[in-house]
């Protein structure tokens, strides 16, 4: 028998904040929770990664956008991440 993870993600949101809210730790699903802050946590890295990506490419095609007065420092720099 599906669970509410698998046959509605949004509610299964919802009812994990209510959770949270009462403090009813007992009732969590806690795997299905666990890999939901896990991926999270990936897609946010993702999309930083994605954002960084851009503004080099846009700073590195314009170079007006660089202000060389600026010390090293404050310079836009691609990031690099593991």
């Amino acid at each position: 028998m599906p669970n509410l993870y698998e046959t509605d993600f949004f509610a299964w949101t919802q009812a994990h904040a209510e959770l949270l809210r009462h403090q009813q730790w007992h009732h969590f699903d806690l795997p299905n929770l666990i890999d939901e802050i896990e991926s999270l946590g990936r897609q946010q890295r993702q999309e930083l990664r994605s954002r960084l990506s851009i503004l080099n490419c846009v700073a590195l095609s314009s170079p007006n956008i660089v202000d060389d007065s600026l010390p090293p420092a404050n310079k836009l720099k691609q990031v690099e991440f593991e």
